[in-house]
């Protein structure tokens, strides 16, 4: 980790205390969450002023890996209707098949 994410040297690694190593991993997350920040502002100004914009504006965080799964906890996922979506698939598949025989 010392080497990987802040280019440290076996020497340098070793010469840290627990301190100072944490500090650098601090300041190592504070880079990562920037430049994810610098990213998802790009993201989201495309998506929101895009032909297909959504109706409500996404922010930056929510293209912000850091950030995903921090918020709305409290916001449970749809449940999705199963035998809704194997109905509306066996249509789908029903028609084409018509179609292909030429009914």
């Amino acid at each position: 980790m010392a080497r990987v994410y802040l280019g440290l040297s076996d020497g340098e690694f070793y010469r840290l205390t627990p301190r100072q190593f944490h500090l650098l991993m601090d300041q190592h997350r504070l880079r990562v969450e920037h430049q994810e920040l610098l990213a998802g502002v790009i993201a989201s100004t495309v998506a929101n002023w895009s032909m297909g914009a959504p109706k409500k504006h996404l922010t930056a965080s929510e293209f912000m890996p850091c950030r995903w799964g921090k918020g709305k906890q409290s916001e449970r996922p749809r449940r999705v209707n199963r035998k809704r979506v194997a109905d509306n698939v066996r249509a789908f598949l029903s028609d084409q098949v018509r179609k292909l025989n030429g009914q």
